[in-house]
């Protein structure tokens, strides 16, 4: 049998080779019987899967950063960022609706519905829901805990329709608050408010030490 369980963000493995240019001769089929020792070589494929990675960097705050607000980079911080991969479009009522429900009102024509528009009427709880079922479908560790709990199932508060969840609190509840990110985890979660500038801006400084590519999202200098 194959070693399995192994996982590469944004990548599956393609086959397993004998020897370390993954010669296509020396490709590995299920259920070949080894008589010694063998040393297995993985293929990595790359895969679209909707993120892109970003370079890590440290950020000298600065007030060249703050064209309107200040930010998270404000004069006088410095805020050191490791690589980390992130979403490259918003996340869609058709990618959201595979795992959530809605808590009170459905997406409607009035502001734009169907699966590939961006999804709404749902708030930072119902976020939270969605990573870690989402993990939990991949094979990976949630990020989110209530009470040392990861599985959103089981959370007090869930609300579920069919085999699709989510948060029945609709304002600030104390207990949904005290939910932890275990940052060291590789499942889903929400960007930081700094991760989500630097991508936002650029990534990694692309103009020396004291300016991003981009003022915000979208804009070019």
């Amino acid at each position: 049998m194959l070693p399995s369980g192994l996982r590469k963000f944004g990548h599956v493995i393609e086959g397993w080779y004998t020897d370390s240019a993954c010669t296509a001769s020396n490709k590995v089929v299920d259920r070949l019987k080894i008589e010694d020792r063998t040393t297995l070589y993985a293929k990595w494929k790359e895969v679209d899967d909707g993120f892109v990675f970003v370079e890590g960097g440290t950020v000298v705050g600065s007030a060249n950063y703050n064209q309107r607000y200040s930010g998270a980079f404000p004069a006088g911080r410095t805020v050191a960022l490791n690589d980390f991969y992130i979403c490259d479009h918003e996340l869609t009522q058709g990618e959201y609706e595979e795992l959530c429900c809605y808590t009170s009102s459905s997406p409607s024509s009035d502001f734009g519905v169907g699966a590939d528009y961006p999804v709404y009427y749902v708030n930072w709880y119902d976020a939270i829901v969605y990573c870690n079922l989402k993990s939990m479908k991949e094979g990976l560790t949630p990020c989110y805990a209530l009470s040392g709990v990861t599985d959103p199932k089981m959370w007090t508060g869930i609300k579920k329709n069919g085999l699709k969840y989510s948060c029945s609190y609709t304002s600030n509840n104390s207990n949904w608050n005290s939910i932890t990110c275990d940052f060291t985890a590789d499942g889903y979660r929400l960007p930081t408010e700094a991760e989500w500038e630097y991508a936002a801006r650029g990534g990694k400084l692309t103009y020396g030490t004291d300016a991003f590519a981009y003022y915000f999202s979208g804009e070019e200098k």
